[in-house]
């Protein structure tokens, strides 16, 4: 399908990405370790996607959003083993996703091409690509036992 094609069917696209999706990360691109840190690569492709595809679409009324709004309460980390992230990861770093869902409207209608829900993420995002706040995130989401797979 043409983007003019894209521009008839819906006037709005969202890409998932991550707070991760900003900085350089060690260990991200290591299909051998944990989740959390592969998850800064794909996450930073699709907050540049967003951003060029935005200027392309436009001209056809689309607005196109990076939303990237960290943990958020959904049961998405207790289906990927990370259970222990709703005890170590404190409670001001998570959203719920009625939150994410208004912070993100509101983004639309500011024509804004990247969402970060949470004032917590807007505030430190340009720190977290810091070795001492990678250090301290490590340290602070670390795996306590083994992660199990699914069958």
């Amino acid at each position: 399908m043409s983007i003019a094609g894209v521009a008839m069917l819906s006037t709005s696209l969202l890409l998932v990405a991550s707070p991760a999706s900003a900085d350089a990360r060690p260990n991200s691109s290591d299909q051998t370790t944990e989740i959390d840190s592969k998850d800064a690569v794909p996450k930073a492709f699709s907050t540049s996607y967003a951003k060029s595809l935005s200027l392309e679409v436009a001209v056809h009324g689309v607005n196109v959003v990076a939303v990237c709004p960290g943990y958020v309460h959904t049961n998405l980390h207790a289906r990927a083993g990370l259970h222990h992230l709703e005890q170590k990861v404190p409670r001001f770093l998570w959203c719920s996703p009625e939150d994410v869902v208004e912070e993100t409207q509101r983004a639309l209608r500011r024509n804004r091409v990247v969402c970060v829900p949470g004032r917590a993420y807007r505030l430190t995002r340009p720190f977290l690509s810091s070795r001492p706040a990678q250090y301290v995130w490590g340290r602070l989401t670390a795996r306590t036992s083994p992660r199990t797979t699914s069958p």
